[in-house]
């Protein structure tokens, strides 16, 4: 109880800086100062996102300098954590067949969703432009290297368009993370529309003005 008050102090980080500094972007919320009463103790809040430059483990060490009030000695403490870092991505492709169709026709959707990451990932969503929520076909969960192929069929309708685009959207998150990754890919199915041809109001393909007959109910 009767030590010194410690005085000048700093706390520096390898990866967020001068943790003292009022203009520290990393610094959420602190109670720590340059001085420190004996018996009290102060604490610091501070968050920084990943970079894809930042080593596997990611090292992490602060170091604390304080000397006692009037005296030169240097108190000072330093603490390091390791943050194991993940890789998560994964792949989407989807396929059309038949490539072309008519009204009728069933068209199957072949998706293959690969997890190319070293993490689990979980379902979050999966929606198509044509089937609307498709979540439940698509696995719950992806193993790092796992692999799943979703088939999905749909009927061409006389309502389509002649180039029938289809897309899928499908978001997974990192198992035990927040981090979302979104995936998109597309596939197309030329729509056939079929018309009826008349043989012509004047030539009928053999040269005879049909409608101007004397057999024609409507002819003189």
């Amino acid at each position: 109880s009767d030590s010194p008050t410690l005085v000048n102090g700093t706390i520096v980080d390898t990866l967020l800086g001068d943790l003292l500094d009022a203009a520290n972007p990393y610094v959420t919320t602190s109670t720590c100062a340059a001085t420190l009463a004996t018996g009290a103790s102060c604490a610091i809040s501070a968050t920084r996102t990943v970079l894809a430059t930042d080593p596997d483990p990611l090292p992490n060490t602060v170091t604390v300098h304080y000397n006692p009030d009037g005296f030169p000695n240097d108190i000072s403490d330093s603490d390091t954590h390791l943050v194991g870092l993940v890789h998560p991505a994964y792949t989407l492709d989807k396929m059309c067949g038949p490539d072309s169709g008519a009204v009728g026709t069933l068209i199957t959707y072949t998706i293959i969703i690969t997890n190319t990451g070293d993490v689990a990932l979980n379902r979050i969503s999966a929606t198509d432009t044509l089937l609307g929520d498709v979540t439940a076909a698509f696995p719950a969960s992806l193993a790092p290297g796992a692999s799943a192929t979703i088939v999905l069929t749909r009927t061409i309708q006389s309502s389509d368009p002649e180039v029938l685009v289809n897309q899928i959207t499908t978001v997974y998150q990192v198992n035990g993370l927040p981090n979302q990754l979104t995936r998109t890919d597309a596939c197309s199915v030329t729509v056939l529309k079929f018309c009826a041809h008349s043989p012509g109001f004047w030539k009928g393909g053999d040269g005879v003005q049909r409608w101007d007959e004397a057999t024609d109910l409507l002819g003189g």
